[in-house]
């Protein structure tokens, strides 16, 4: 498939080139959206996390606003359309948070999404320069409304995220504000019951504007996570492979969002190669094409992950 210069006419175009490159039937000369790990600390201990069982999987910091701009300055020059301030840790620790989706968005960036866990929103100001950072989509990615409590979950004392919600919605209605866009998002196990959950989350954040609940999955190299499925299912191409990188805080870039370690399917390093470069590259190039020919497989991280998975009769 020969990779496409992009050319975005609006909101729209960007969202059909978008289904065109998830299903694999599209593929531009440079990624449509880029994953930027503003920092890899976190401020809680979440029992299910990988991060609390391997403290010491990657090193700590927080991306400069240097690596920052180069990568945005290039991005907007080649059809970048979106970015999300999120990977493995607490985007909303670094301090200067909005004054980068600020310039992103300053510099032509379409669409901007921030994923947090929701509970640094009581530090001076940070929901009122929320509305003025240029983010589209804020999501609230919480474990509310599960069995055990929110802080036996989190390991810390009850946080405030429902009032900071309520607060961040009754803001957005006084200013009678399109964005951002609102969503709670949460995992439940595979006994769990997806409906319930999701009805019980619309009543405790009733200023949401979307609600989406996943499965957990363990699709890591060691877990036989598809093993839990009820249904059988087959592999399609990736859709991260055709439609995204993700640049970790130091510059250490990688294709997939479960390369937590950054060396299963690591492309190279922003600071030093631009990303049209790791973008088109023969290593990348040569993971599209074990996914097309069916062989993901081939790529231990891949084997037993779920994502581009359909299901398909018994």
């Amino acid at each position: 498939m020969k990779a496409q210069k992009i050319k975005i006419k609006d909101f729209k175009d960007y969202r059909q080139k978008w289904d065109g490159a998830i299903n694999a039937k599209f593929l531009s000369d440079f990624p449509i959206h880029i994953d930027l790990e503003l920092t890899s600390n976190c401020n809680l201990k979440c029992e299910m996390c990988w991060q609390s069982k391997d403290p010491d999987a990657f090193p700590r910091g927080f991306m400069s606003m240097k690596l920052f701009k180069k990568i945005i300055d290039e991005g907007v020059k080649n059809g970048l359309c979106a970015i999300k301030l999120q990977s493995r840790g607490e985007a909303m620790m670094h301090p200067k948070i909005f004054e980068f989706s600020r310039y992103a968005k300053d510099q032509g960036v379409m669409d901007i999404h921030l994923t947090t866990n929701g509970t640094l929103f009581h530090k001076k100001n940070k929901i009122n320069d929320l509305f003025d950072s240029g983010i589209d989509k804020l999501i609230f990615s919480i474990d509310d409304a599960h069995d055990k409590s929110i802080e036996e979950i989190y390991k810390t004392k009850k946080p405030n995220i429902r009032e900071y919600f309520k607060k961040i919605g009754e803001i957005k209605k006084k200013r009678n504000s399109k964005n951002p866009f609102l969503v709670v998002q949460t995992f439940c196990d595979q006994k769990d019951s997806k409906e319930e959950l999701k009805s019980k989350l619309k009543n405790l954040y009733p200023h949401a504007n979307d609600i989406n609940v996943n499965y957990l999955w363990e699709s890591l190299p060691d877990k036989e996570s598809l093993k839990h499925l009820k249904y059988d299912y087959k592999y399609l191409p990736c859709a991260y492979l055709w439609s995204r990188v993700l640049v970790f805080w130091d510059g250490m870039t990688t294709t997939c969002c479960r390369d937590y370690s950054g060396n299963s399917l690591k492309l190279g390093d922003a600071n030093y190669q631009t990303i049209k470069e790791l973008w088109n590259s023969k290593k990348m190039n040569g993971y599209r094409k074990l996914h097309l020919e069916d062989k993901r497989k081939n790529l231990e991280i891949c084997a037993n992950c779920e994502i581009s998975t359909v299901k398909v009769s018994k």
